[in-house]
């Protein structure tokens, strides 16, 4: 680290961005930087990422001192943070959200393998940044720490209120699991554009499990979010053992009744099969998008639609042709096949 206050004179300020950060341009360079001056910091935490840049977080040019303070200059983003993007937008999809939470594991997970652990602290919308071509940029390491066994509990008491996991606030250490716990009420907010408004269904348990008050109850690291995350479209999670056997035994006894259905009025052997195959396709295909299976409300549009109550009713009327169009196709085909095979 410098240790020179004239290094202040090399940036002049262009804009302020937030308290006690400022858009800066270089006298060296000409190029724009962020300045931030602070005055609660981890000098250490700013020295590794100086040496070890983590992907996707600001590059930091420059770290020294100017009386107590620390002065950074790091990249400049350019970009919306989460929370300008519902503030204008409204919540994201949960397609979106879960694309952006996945694309934050795993800067996390570089974070968290860095020896020994940084853990971030201060996971929050205004930390987060999308960039013009889609990337997720984190920001902000003011409160991140460097994870030890030893310590028992953290010595100051940093990160935001509605985001800081519990034990940030004097209830134990920081670890992995807090990070989480920020990744979780990021993941809530996005969905909801309130922090503390629930939210249900597969992508609920998610939240509510990364974002248990005990730290030993939620995922322990990135990659168990990341997993659940990845699983989280299966119509099978978040169901109970039970319900997922029965659910399992319905589409057993439907395969089974599709594929041994009869008809007199079909007496070719060909032209019967087809029958069972096509209105078990129909079936499934109307099933499967009327639960939304996959995200295909998303890929057909769906999902931008605004109004809730509108959204359902295509997606109703939608469900209804693709059952109306197979079974259509499907008899035209067999009587076909039936006519032809005589």
């Amino acid at each position: 680290m410098e240790n020179n206050i004239n290094h202040e004179r090399d940036y002049k300020v262009i804009d302020e961005l937030s308290d006690n950060v400022f858009l800066v341009r270089s006298n060296l360079d000409g190029q724009l930087y962020v300045k931030k001056d602070l005055d609660m910091y981890s000098l250490e935490i700013y020295e590794y990422l100086k040496e070890h840049h983590i992907n996707n977080t600001p590059i930091i040019h420059n770290v020294f001192t100017a009386d107590k303070d620390l002065i950074v200059i790091e990249e400049f983003i350019s970009g919306k943070t989460l929370n300008e993007y519902v503030i204008k937008n409204g919540p994201f999809s949960e397609d979106e959200s879960i694309a952006i939470i996945k694309s934050l594991c795993y800067i996390i997970r570089d974070l968290h393998n860095c020896n020994p652990p940084i853990i971030h602290r201060d996971i929050k919308p205004e930390n987060i940044i999308i960039k013009s071509d889609g990337s997720v940029v984190l920001l902000d390491m003011n409160a991140a720490k460097f994870y030890s066994d030893k310590q028992t509990k953290d010595t100051y008491l940093l990160g935001t209120y509605g985001y800081a996991a519990p034990e940030q606030y004097g209830f134990g250490k920081a670890n992995k699991a807090s990070d989480i716990y920020g990744l979780g009420k990021v993941l809530n907010f996005m969905l909801t554009g309130d922090v503390n408004k629930p939210v249900y269904g597969a992508i609920g348990d998610i939240v509510r499990e990364c974002t248990e008050i005990d730290y030993t109850n939620r995922y322990q690291n990135v990659d168990a979010l990341l997993k659940a995350l990845r699983t989280r479209l299966s119509i099978f999670t978040g169901l109970s053992k039970f319900k997922k056997v029965v659910l399992f035994l319905f589409f057993v006894f439907v395969t089974l009744m599709f594929l041994t259905m009869e008809s007199e009025e079909i007496t070719n052997v060909a032209a019967l099969w087809v029958m069972r195959v096509l209105y078990y396709i129909t079936f499934m295909a109307t099933i499967l998008f009327a639960i939304n299976f996959g995200g295909i409300w998303k890929k057909t549009g769906i999902d931008r639609i605004k109004n809730s109550l509108l959204r359902i009713v295509v997606a109703s009327l939608i469900t209804v042709g693709i059952f109306v169009v197979g079974i259509i196709l499907s008899a035209t085909l067999v009587n076909g096949i039936q006519n032809n095979w005589r």
